[in-house]
């Protein structure tokens, strides 16, 4: 799961929510941060959450909420951003996907 290698995209209901950089910051996160560290199923979360400084923040779970991972973000945050942000690797191509759009 999770092959940096595989095609990627965006949904264009996440393109039109969300500025590019915090697309990027998801693929470089599973790829230098979680990929070989923790176990990815191929549906993930990352819920978009305001610090105290103004910037935007990842929180990634995994299933169960058996663990917890805050990723700074070097972006501003704002409220209109989605809560949450899935990612869904259907073994060809990776996907980012608002929850609304899993089916």
């Amino acid at each position: 799961m999770f092959n940096q290698n595989a095609p990627r995209y965006a949904s264009y209901a996440v393109i039109d929510r969300v500025p590019g950089p915090i697309i990027d910051s998801i693929w470089y996160l599973i790829d230098n941060n979680l990929t070989g560290v923790v176990e990815l199923n191929p549906l993930i979360e990352f819920y978009i959450i305001g610090q105290d400084d103004g910037s935007a923040a990842f929180l990634f779970t995994t299933q169960g909420d058996e663990l917890k991972i805050k990723f700074d973000l070097k972006i501003p945050y704002d409220a209109a951003y989605p809560r949450k942000l899935m990612v869904y690797d259907d073994g060809v191509n990776q996907t980012v996907l608002l929850p609304g759009e899993i089916k």
